[in-house]
């Protein structure tokens, strides 16, 4: 996963925000990283926040969805897939 420095952005912090998330993503609450669990009106929790301000950060990690999906989605990974069966 992509990451930014704390000397770059020394007061960033991380939210996860989602009803009832598991163990391992409770594991990593910390004071950068805070799990939220269900929020009522998340248009109105957002509002503050800013979001993917880092255009390095942004663009490393629409690359790395991106060779995901290829590597895994594409027709030819489904054929290979198919004729295994």
């Amino acid at each position: 996963m992509p990451t930014t420095s704390k000397a770059k952005r020394p007061t960033a912090k991380f939210y996860i925000v989602g009803s009832l998330p598991p163990g391992n993503i409770q594991a990593v609450a910390s004071d950068d990283i805070i799990i939220t669990g269900f929020v009522d009106d998340l248009e109105a929790f957002l509002s503050d926040a800013c979001l993917m301000d880092d255009p390095t950060l942004r663009n490393s990690i629409a690359q790395k969805g991106y060779d995901m999906v290829r590597q895994h989605y594409s027709w030819e990974e489904k054929l290979r897939g198919y004729e295994k069966l």
